[in-house]
This record gives structure tokens, sequence and C-alpha cells, in this order.
């Protein structure tokens, strides 16, 4: 059986996490999708340096062409820029009967500090190598990053990071306008909230899914497997213990509520 499930998603907004968690969600419900991971080299088959598929002077169309007619059950990732800026592979996409959901991070906040953290600091830390930034994800010096930026810089982030799924949502409208569009939050809530409609949430979220990829899904199984790993996520942290190099934490606050963006701020 053909199943190629596509997940529209951009950097540092739990994407790794909700592919997985959706497989896995895919797997207890009997639909043993292989990862990509394992039959492309990465769920990001889209990048010619992590797709095993690509050859050189192959466009991006021909690579993942190649791609989903090897390997005939997937669920990959696809990051928003990418398909904006290529109607022509979304379009062969579509073509090839991809299967779309739409995910995005509510708290923009939180996706601008993860940017920052990620992709601002001395390159040198990073590279495209998977296993060195899987490394700095969990390093202290991740954790403890002192944000080299001040309020003004840090509030027009959050603004193009507001604009830039704006205008993602403005595509979609036009392009895949029947998908449903749905946050990591909501998926991923169960798992640092204990409560019954963080559950909840997350179940329905799960059961949109499937519906969207035209699976049968099965309510009982799936809040076995979300129950499996309640809890398993500290609570969020608190942005008033974060660290700035140039102004206090009060101050970013302060210009980060001015600019209408106080309701992301988390104590």
């Amino acid at each position: 059986m053909v199943r190629h499930f596509g997940i529209l998603i951009g950097g540092c907004s739990l994407s790794s996490a909700s592919a997985e968690l959706i497989i896995k969600a895919l797997h207890s419900n009997g639909y043993n999708i292989p990862r990509a991971r394992a039959t492309v080299g990465a769920s990001e088959i889209y990048k010619p340096q992590k797709n095993k598929f690509y050859k050189a002077g192959m466009s991006v169309i021909e690579m993942m062409s190649l791609t989903l007619d090897s390997v005939p059950e997937i669920v990959f990732k696809l990051a928003p820029g990418k398909i904006k800026n290529q109607v022509v592979l979304l379009n062969a996409l579509i073509h090839r009967d991809c299967k779309f959901i739409s995910l995005y991070r509510y708290n923009i906040l939180d996706k601008v500090l993860c940017n920052l953290r990620d992709f601002k600091h001395d390159p040198c830390e990073i590279s495209d190598k998977y296993s060195k930034f899987s490394l700095w994800r969990h390093s202290d010096d991740r954790k403890n990053y002192v944000f080299p930026c001040g309020p003004k810089e840090f509030v027009e982030m959050l603004r193009g990071s507001e604009r830039n799924q704006k205008e993602f949502n403005k595509y979609l409208d036009i392009h895949l306008p029947k998908i449903p569009r749905i946050s990591t939050e909501s998926i991923h809530g169960y798992e640092s909230d204990l409560s019954e409609e963080a559950l909840d949430k997350s179940l329905q979220a799960m059961s949109i899914i499937f519906d969207q990829f035209g699976e049968d899904f099965d309510a009982d199984t799936t809040r076995k497997l979300l129950e499996e790993k309640r809890g398993t996520r500290n609570k969020p942290y608190s942005h008033s213990a974060l660290r700035f190099s140039h102004n206090s934490t009060l101050e970013i606050r302060e210009h980060v509520e001015k600019a209408g963006y106080g309701k992301y701020w988390r104590d």
C-alpha cells in the first residue's frame, strides 16, 4: 500500500517530536509505517544532504520523486518556506496523492527563543551533522544560553515570526485550504500537563490527523499510548528565568508586552 504523509512544519516547532509521536500513534493503530530515518536517512526528505536517494545534479523535485517511488510508506516533513517558494514541488506532491497536515507552534516566543539558541550563535558549535546538533540540543550550554539581543531586536524577531506564519496561512488558504492546522502544543501538552483536558486535546488532534491521512482511528488504543508518555516532559520553563546579554529580562518583558506579545510570556 502507498502511504505518503507530509507534515508541513517549520523549524523550532517541536517538529521532530511531533513526527515521532504521529508515527508511534500510527504503529499503535496497526499501521507499521517505517521511520523515514531508516528508509531515507531523515524525515526532511527535501534536503539533499539528508536524503540517501540524492544524486549530484538532481533537482529537489527529481530527488523527492525518486524517494517516493522507492519508499511506498513514509511520514515526512516539509518546511513552510520550501513549499511556499516552490509551487511546482507542492503540485507534484499533490499529484502523487500525498496527504498533508499543517502543524505550527502557537507560542511564537518559544519559537524565536529556540531559533536563537540553535541558529544565531557561534556557527562552529553547530554543523549539519545530526550527531553534533543533537549533542548541542541536550547540552547545558544550550540550557543556560545567554541571548545576544536587545529588546527592539527581539520584538522584531517576534513580529517576523508572526508575519511568516500569517503569510504561510494565506498560502495554505489558496493551495491547500482543506488541510487541518494544528498547534504542536495541543499535541504534546499532556506530556507536562496531567489534566484530562490536556490528554483529550491530544486525542482530538490525533483523530483529526488520522482522518486527514484517511486511516481508521482507535481512540482507546491511542489513549493508552499517550498515557504511557503522560508527565514525561518537564513543565515548560519560565521566560522570566532567561538571561539576555544587553538588557535585563524585565526590560525585555516590558517591550514584549508593549508590542502586544505579552500573552506568550510564561512565568
